[in-house]
């Protein structure tokens, strides 16, 4: 009887089949190693990016710190909002992102052309700083606030040219399916440089704190282990052994959009063209004037706080028990996210007025219930302290939430073949957004106080939160609405 075809166990179909499957296997197999590869890469780029960001938040958490060095020696707010100036070139690299976008060494690397070297001067920027810096606090109240202040500037504008370059090379550097953790390196290298420079600074530099934590009884001393000085000398040499590093161990591989790149005036053009989107323009109202609302209640209740009698150590050590939420937030954002960023970014901004304006009534109730008792004992309540770590810890997730949002919107509509540029465009509206909303708070207290002779924090941020924020927010909200429902190419410039 003959077989039917279907029984037969050795048709040419089956032979075929057979004969194939080890080619399939070995295109499989050199997939899986292909994917393996991009995994290695990509984990060893996000540590990367986390090192250079970390190293962006130790320049970013300096100014608050100097900021409480500054009140400490009765410096008044005039003073502050002078010395505020020095953040101003995170504000304005947009000037020179094109540069910093189109002129590199092709053999070196489009990013490291610019990054090495300006570790290097901001390096030397420190070790000078530090031979005289201490000197010039402890003189007086009266001391040459402008002097500090264009040496800082000088170093928030080495800073922001460093932004440029890992911002533009953060959008290149991951693979399509991991760009997406970019705005997360962000955030978490920011904080735990914010954490150095400012929470562990304040306190080794305490001679109380100091003696208490970490040394013997034997060894008390007058002296802190850190003064502002030898912290900005341990600062120049971390950022030298970073340049040798980024140097020396970092390759750039040439990526398709920097063969691509144009001259320094096509570059200028190409920014000009982005400044004319109608979205873009649309985009940067929305973030100049976002955080207006929360000026004085991020810039001015820490510095209230301490001119009511809490130490500024305490500031300190209490932010640190808020790092962890800050830097895990942005790991469990699924479950407080929206279907889009901006969306997200909407609904914290409602909770953010909510928030504003309970701590308002926290330092209302330490301004007349607290204040002078605190003085006269030199002692700070437990309730002040819990009060204040409530409010630093819910702040942090809020300031997280927005941050993370606010990155990956960014990086969702950046165009890539101007990446460094249009990075720089975005973030500086949200960098100038933050400049404007602590000079103008600042300015706004220090008329007040000068021309009522009365605390100016509560009349000025009740009106910029309550009146203000309520009004941005019924504003922009519709805009919002219809801006998210744009393709990203909406955002990109028509090629020619």
């Amino acid at each position: 009887m003959q077989r039917s075809k279907s029984s037969n166990p050795t048709t040419t179909e089956n032979v075929k089949d057979i004969q194939e499957q080890p080619h399939k296997q070995a295109i499989d197999g050199g997939k899986d190693a292909e994917k393996d590869e991009y995994v290695y890469h990509d984990n060893l780029n996000i540590i990367f990016l986390i090192s250079i960001y970390t190293l962006q938040g130790i320049i970013l958490g300096l100014f608050p710190s100097i900021s409480f060095l500054l009140q400490s020696i009765s410096a008044d707010y005039g003073k502050q909002a002078i010395f505020s100036l020095c953040q101003w070139p995170a504000a304005l690299k947009l000037f020179w992102a094109p540069l910093v976008d189109s002129v590199f060494s092709k053999k070196f690397g489009r990013r490291k052309s610019w990054l090495v070297p300006s570790f290097c001067i901001l390096s030397c920027f420190m070790l000078y700083t530090s031979t005289w810096i201490d000197q010039l606090l402890h003189s007086s109240a009266d001391f040459d606030v402008w002097k500090l202040t264009y040496v800082f500037f000088g170093i928030y504008f080495l800073g922001a040219t460093q932004d440029i370059c890992i911002d533009g090379w953060a959008v290149t550097i991951l693979s399509p399916e991991n760009s997406s953790k970019a705005p997360i390196c962000s955030h978490v290298g920011q904080t735990l440089g914010y954490l150095l420079s400012f929470a562990v600074f304040m306190i080794l530099q305490n001679v109380d704190y100091c003696n208490q934590f970490f040394r013997s009884e034997e060894s008390f001393s007058t002296d802190p282990i850190l003064t502002l000085g030898s912290f900005l000398f341990y600062l120049g040499c971390l950022f030298l052994f970073a340049a040798t590093c980024i140097c020396v161990l970092k390759s750039e591989p040439l990526h398709k959009f920097d063969r691509n790149v144009g001259s320094l005036t096509a570059a200028y053009v190409q920014m000009k063209n982005v400044l004319q989107i109608k979205h873009v323009q649309w985009l940067a109202v929305f973030f100049l004037t976002a955080r207006i609302a929360f000026g004085c209640t991020d810039t001015v209740t820490g510095l209230k706080l301490q001119e009511y009698g809490v130490p500024k150590e305490n500031v300190a050590l209490l932010s640190i028990l808020t790092i962890p939420l800050s830097l895990f937030t942005p790991l469990f954002m699924g479950k407080f996210e929206s279907k889009h960023p901006m969306l997200t970014f909407m609904n914290v901004y409602k909770f953010r007025i909510l928030v504003s304006f309970l701590i308002i009534c926290f330092v209302a109730y330490v301004q007349f219930y607290l204040r002078d008792s605190m003085k006269a004992t030199g002692s700070v309540p437990l309730s002040v302290s819990f009060g204040l770590l409530l409010q630093m810890s819910v702040g942090s997730v809020i300031f997280a939430l927005m941050a993370v949002a606010q990155s990956k919107y960014f990086y969702t509509i950046s165009d890539p073949s101007i990446g460094g540029t249009y990075m720089t465009l975005l973030n500086t509206m949200g960098s100038l957004s933050l400049t404007l909303s602590s000079l103008v708070n600042l300015q706004l207290v220090g008329v007040y106080e000068d021309y009522f002779h009365q605390d100016g924090f509560i009349p000025v941020s009740l009106f910029t939160v309550l009146v203000f924020g309520i009004l941005w927010y019924v504003f922009e909200k519709r805009r919002v609405d219809h801006v998210i429902k744009l393709p990203a190419t909406a955002w990109h410039c028509k090629s020619e």
